[in-house]
């Protein structure tokens, strides 16, 4: 006898739980006569009937099809220990591998670049990028959901390993009108009494209050974004008319309406690192390979 497809032990398992033809077809998404046919040659291999058809389309098992099914079950089951294990395998290597970010940092460029440079130098690794805020994404890389990440520092960093790839200054969103009140940047004198809209702690608790403790420190009255997305801030400076904190690299982005400009903000220690981080215990040479990467691209 043949080797048996795969394909039509899952058909053969599929109907037997559900009874119908029609009702298995529908649960696997594919036609019922086409379905019909693959029952009928895997009767044909094996050398017995499974099912019972009568006219008023129920179907019920043969004895030798009762018989039949528990060794099915079990070729399944090893079908998937099989998949399992190599995916286990493909994992240890590394050479699939989930990268947290904040999503708000693909219009960096230095994200970008350790990309691309990874992609060119390991085309055998597969990335996926997995977007959230910093916090969930410390705790799905501690809980090996996702491989490494994208992080905007400070933040806590028990249990990883951590490269800062540069450190970026904040720049202020205004109108245009409200920048011809400062000169090129802003500086620590113009924060006194200022009105500043940023994003909310929950975000990146240790960045909010690094970032916090300098604004106070400089008695700028602080207000909270209804949305961090680049769209929701700049909604918010139009309807507010309150200048809201961002990042420098925004310059760049080509996203800021006409009527909106980014001006520096010139404050000393007011600034934030963009870092890539792992787990502390994992050497797998795919995540090996990333790190050495990010490593030599690193701002010095």
């Amino acid at each position: 006898m043949a080797e048996l497809d795969i394909r039509k032990i899952r058909i053969f398992v599929e109907v037997a739980q559900q009874r119908s033809f029609i009702r298995a077809a529908e649960h696997l998404h594919v036609a019922q006569p086409w379905l019909s046919v693959q029952v009928r040659q895997l009767e044909e291999q094996i050398g017995f009937a499974l099912f019972h058809r009568n006219r008023n389309r129920a179907v019920t098992l043969t004895q030798e099809a009762e018989a039949f099914l528990t060794h099915a079950h079990h070729y399944l089951d090893a079908a998937r220990e099989v998949l399992m294990a190599a995916k286990h395998i493909k994992g240890m290597l590394g050479t699939s591998l989930r990268i947290g970010a904040p999503e708000f940092s693909a219009a960096i460029g230095e994200r970008k670049a350790v990309i691309d440079a990874i992609l060119n130098a390991r085309p055998d690794i597969e990335l996926e990028i997995v977007n959230g805020w910093s916090c969930s994404l410390i705790e799905q890389l501690l809980g090996e959901d996702i491989d490494l990440a994208f992080l905007l520092a400070p933040f806590a960093t028990e249990g990883l390993q951590v490269i800062p790839l540069r450190r970026y200054s904040y720049a202020m969103l205004m109108t245009r009108e409200q920048a011809a009140h400062y000169g090129p940047a802003i500086t620590a004198s113009d924060l006194t009494g200022m009105h500043v809209a940023t994003f909310r702690r929950h975000i990146n608790p240790a960045l909010h209050d690094h970032m916090l403790s300098h604004l106070e420190e400089h008695k700028a009255v602080v207000h909270y974004l209804q949305e961090p997305s680049m769209i929701g801030i700049q909604h918010y400076v139009d309807d507010a008319g309150i200048a809201a904190l961002t990042g420098e690299w925004q310059v760049f982005t080509g996203q800021v309406a006409e009527h909106l400009t980014l001006v520096p903000l010139a404050v000393p220690g007011l600034h934030f690192d963009l870092c890539i981080a792992r787990r502390s215990n994992d050497s797998r040479p795919g995540i090996g390979a990333f790190w050495e990467i990010a490593r030599s691209l690193r701002a010095h």
